[in-house]
């Protein structure tokens, strides 16, 4: 019989934690996260945001698979041109 608690397993990661695993800078997950590109943030309460973390390291899989397949995800893509607006 499965336990439901492994149905609710969450965990949540802090922008320091993002930004090691992703490899970009708070402004660029931001500026990404802004346009749609990025996995949205939750808000914890008193000012804390965090990220789920299943989230994340898909995005992180999305990369790769499309390194893999030899193309940048058109995500990227518009998110650049977002950033040169700047």
């Amino acid at each position: 019989m499965k336990s439901k608690e492994n149905k609710y397993r969450y965990r949540i990661l802090r922008i320091r934690d993002v930004v090691s695993i992703c490899g970009l800078s708070p402004t660029s997950l931001w500026r990404r996260e802004r346009a749609g590109h990025f996995p949205k943030k939750i808000d914890l309460g008193g000012g804390s945001k965090g990220w789920l973390e299943n989230e994340i390291y898909q995005w992180v899989e999305d990369r790769v698979a499309a390194r893999d397949e030899n193309q940048t995800p058109n995500s990227d893509q518009q998110t650049l041109s977002v950033i040169q607006d700047y």
